[in-house]
């Protein structure tokens, strides 16, 4: 059914507008650029690992040691935030208090996950849907896997038994929506030596990325341009968080 709008002058129905004007029509500008920037940012990093509710995948880890104290250590450790950008397309951006900044996305309630950056080898098959490449057939793919807390716990025991889990094929699964998409059962399938690693997948494939440029840190300003988050509502316009701010953040982390 067609939504209208009346007229304040004549009280006569009238389409709603859909052309932005002034502030709008600049802000609307800025919002697609940012866009297209960060669409194409991504292009070149590695695609998230994840998982539909009752998916599984077989995929083989690239890193992931045990330190001395028995705590599993991949490429580094970091809060992240799962958030909306744009009209349909959910990014995880870094938690700006981990740069000793303040946080939009704290402040707006959305609360960060602490996760172990690891890689692995997604064995999965599919046929490439849309774009130039459309209708060919892919497998073995490098993907960025960001261990939340039940999946850390897993992959720690599971990498204590095995020296580590570089070279270690699991079939991974999503039991249920409730669950987080980076999966929360897993079942060990073998590992491979160092030599057959390489071998079977070659040395560029096998080597775990810089994880520093597989994610994009976004300032507190740059986040709010795009419309994340809670704005700072600091006296005089100040960019810092006041006392009150911090201390509801502290508590958040």
């Amino acid at each position: 059914m067609p939504v209208t709008m009346k007229s304040k002058e004549t009280g006569e129905a009238k389409a709603p507008s859909w052309l932005k004007k002034g502030k709008d029509a600049k802000q609307r500008l800025e919002q697609a650029e940012t866009e297209a920037q960060l669409a194409r940012e991504q292009s070149n990093k590695l695609w998230p690992f994840r998982l539909k509710e009752g998916e599984e995948k077989i995929v083989t880890f690239l890193d992931g040691d045990v330190d001395e104290d028995g705590d599993l250590v991949g490429g580094g450790i970091s809060a992240l935030h799962t958030v909306r950008v744009g009209a349909n397309r959910w990014e995880t951006l870094i938690c700006c208090q981990e740069a000793g900044e303040y946080c939009p996305m704290c402040a707006d309630g959305d609360r960060p996950s602490v996760v172990v950056f690891l890689s692995l080898i997604d064995h999965t098959q599919y046929t490439v849907q849309k774009g130039q490449n459309t209708g060919q057939v892919r497998k073995d793919q490098k993907r960025l896997y960001l261990a939340k807390t039940q999946a850390r716990a897993y992959l720690q025991k599971i990498a204590a038994k095995r020296n580590g889990l570089r070279g270690v094929t699991i079939e991974i699964s999503r039991s249920n929506d409730k669950a987080p998409n980076c999966g929360d059962v897993f079942s060990v399938e073998g590992k491979m030596t160092e030599e057959e690693l390489v071998k079977t997948y070659g040395e560029e494939l096998t080597m775990p990325p810089n994880y520093e440029n597989e994610l994009t840190y976004r300032s507190p300003e740059e986040l709010q341009q795009m419309g994340i988050g809670k704005p700072f509502s600091g006296v005089g316009g100040e960019t810092g968080p006041s006392e009150v701010d911090t201390k509801q953040l502290e508590q958040q982390l």
